[in-house]
């Protein structure tokens, strides 16, 4: 099957920001795992892409997927997802929140490799996404100016910078159905923050287990 996109790294390298693993598992079977399918990428020109362009005679139309997406949907043009090289700065986030005495309780903390730069409590009822998001949030204050490598344990902060916030913000923080979307303001400071330093990579990685479970 000849494609004009380059469906096999979009997949591999894009396809975990807005697809569940389950979804993700059924595209790759049915997409790269067949026998009797291969996906290959043509540069012959569909005459529909010319419709709308402003090309000139004479002038190659040029699309690259990745690039397209990530200036589409990142919340920041430059933003990475795989660690820069000689950071001037390499954070840790963690948020908690739950439930002690009928009290949902919440904090989170800020640390490198060597010690903690900001660990806080946050006020009562503040949800576990919330909590996410400001912690992501405060990294990305602390490293105001600097390379930096962060590494978060949700997806939905890191679903919010890579893949959804920008999004969100080009719709005024309305959901496709038209409606607020949850925690705008921290999203909005998100968006905000995510300028801050002068070059950031942010990751996701998998959450500590408590070794009693």
């Amino acid at each position: 099957m000849f494609v004009p996109d380059m469906v096999t790294s979009v997949l591999e390298q894009k396809g975990g920001h807005w697809l569940s693993p389950s979804r993700m598992l059924k595209y790759q079977v049915v997409l790269l795992e067949q026998d009797d399918v291969e996906l290959k990428t043509t540069t012959t020109l569909n005459p529909a892409m010319v419709l709308s362009s402003e090309v000139k005679d004479g002038e190659q139309l040029y699309h690259a997927c990745l690039q397209t997406i990530e200036q589409v949907y990142s919340s920041r043009q430059d933003l990475k997802d795989e660690p820069l090289s000689n950071p001037e700065l390499e954070l840790f986030t963690d948020g908690s929140s739950f439930v002690r005495e009928g009290k949902r309780m919440a904090g989170y903390t800020v640390v490198t490799t060597t010690g903690v730069i900001k660990a806080e409590a946050l006020p009562v009822n503040t949800s576990a996404q919330k909590t996410e998001l400001i912690v992501l949030q405060q990294a990305l204050k602390i490293a105001e100016g600097k390379k930096v490598n962060i590494w978060t344990d949700s997806k939905y902060a890191y679903g919010v910078v890579h893949a959804h916030g920008a999004i969100w913000k080009k719709r005024v923080l309305l959901s496709a159905q038209g409606l607020p979307i949850k925690h705008k303001e921290e999203i909005l400071h998100l968006l905000q923050d995510v300028q801050n330093p002068k070059e950031v990579a942010i990751m996701h990685c998998k959450a500590c287990l408590d070794k009693l479970q």
